[in-house]
């Protein structure tokens, strides 16, 4: 009975972890560059199930032109690497805009790359990039963007090519992400069902014992 206990408990447990997984792909559908995770799910030796990792599907999606040239997507291998202030992270997501600061930044504040302060408003309104992240402001070389792998290693630029003026799509599944949804709702009911029975069962017989 103990055992029944602890196999639906540890399945809502994972059953809850995958759900929240699902939600945050779907969220994130409409985020550029977003890459969709996926759980792993082991039935444990001693009994009972849980989750051993979460993996990320690293495929790249289709490209969406939206024109605005600081928007930027990478055809190839690679990740734009940004300073958080702290350290570094990595993104697919190319949206980036520049802030008051004069900095080429994400919807975030973390920074793409530093310009030179002293660019005139209409320097900075003309800055444009070429498919090997070059940064120009009309014929004016400002500097290179660094394209890394996910361990941060700079990648060779015959490797990718940035395209300007275009964002990545996420590579969420909805079809499949709703599916997932459902069918993992129904794998809660029956496992929150199974406890509650369990439950039930163990203070019938405490009673009775009384």
């Amino acid at each position: 009975m103990i055992d029944s206990i602890y196999s639906s408990y540890s399945a809502l447990n994972a059953a809850t972890e995958k759900q929240g997984i699902t939600s945050n792909n779907i969220a994130n559908s409409t985020t550029p560059g977003y890459k969709s995770k996926r759980a792993s799910q082991v039935d444990a030796s001693g009994g009972g199930t849980y989750i051993n990792s979460v993996n990320s599907n690293n495929t790249e999606s289709y490209i969406i032109r939206t024109g605005n040239n600081l928007d930027l997507a990478i055809n190839g291998r690679g990740y734009f690497k940004l300073d958080n202030g702290n350290s570094n992270i990595i993104t697919r997501n190319g949206s980036f805009r520049i802030d008051e600061n004069r900095q080429i930044v994400d919807n975030e504040g973390n920074v793409l790359f530093r310009l030179n302060g002293g660019l005139t408003n209409n320097e900075i309104r003309n800055i444009n990039i070429d498919k090997e992240g070059n940064i120009y402001t009309g014929n004016r070389f400002l500097g290179r963007l660094e394209i890394v792998d996910k361990y941060g290693n700079t990648i060779p630029e015959n490797n990718y090519e940035i395209l300007s003026g275009y964002l990545e799509a996420s590579n969420v599944d909805m079809t499949k992400e709703l599916v997932d949804n459902l069918i993992n709702l129904r794998y809660l009911q029956a496992n929150a069902e199974s406890f509650k029975t369990s439950d039930e069962l163990i203070g019938t017989i405490v009673n009775l014992k009384g």
